[in-house]
């Protein structure tokens, strides 16, 4: 028992690295779970979202999908027209609020539990204050890249995030976007508050 002498202690060098792991998902078509490759899941956030593999063989995964399965190059413009955010685009680390963020309609907190990392915060935001801000579907008309600030008039209203033809996800103070929007050149409107 204790701590390894220095000697015994390997060098970062010697320690193997983790295998990369990819996702894949592929939106829910006419088949069923049966279509999805051995080992994927259904998605939980949402029926329309089909399944999710966690693999480090990504090609050899793709290379046993049969046109059953769904087309994988829809998935984003699926994800982004039901409204789910994603980790990286609408999810980032130590910005975004899981209530903002919909998590509560995805079953994505419990407010039953016990203890979990921001939990005194979320509590907080459900049940002393109504949501000002959040995720919200958008109508896009034009062209705007991830990340470009929304503003009616001259007032900041939120950030623009994922967009998929016509249709994108913005964080917004809902205070400031039922009217005209802008995202850079891009005119947007709101269709939803997620």
């Amino acid at each position: 028992p204790g701590l390894a002498p220095q000697s015994e202690i390997a060098e970062p060098s010697e320690i193997a690295a983790p295998a990369e792991i990819a996702e894949i998902a592929a939106p829910a078509g006419p088949g069923s779970a049966a279509d999805s490759p051995s080992g994927a899941l259904r998605d939980p956030r949402h029926a329309g979202l089909g399944w999710r593999l966690l693999t480090d063989a990504p090609v050899a995964a793709l290379d046993k999908l049969d046109a059953a399965a769904g087309d994988l190059t829809g998935y984003d413009e699926l994800r982004i027209g039901l409204g789910v955010p994603a980790t990286g685009a609408e999810l980032r680390a130590d910005e975004t609020f899981i209530l903002e963020a919909g998590f509560e309609r995805f079953h994505g907190v419990d407010f039953k539990k016990g203890c979990y990392v921001g939990q005194e915060v979320t509590a907080r935001m459900k049940h002393k204050t109504e949501l000002r801000k959040g995720l919200a579907l958008v109508a896009v008309s034009g062209d705007a890249p991830p990340g470009t600030p929304v503003t009616a008039g001259e007032r900041p209203a939120g950030t623009l995030f994922s967009v998929a033809g016509e249709i994108g996800l913005a964080h917004l103070r809902f205070d400031r976007a039922n009217g005209p929007l802008q995202a850079g050149t891009a005119e947007l409107r709101l269709i939803e508050r997620l």
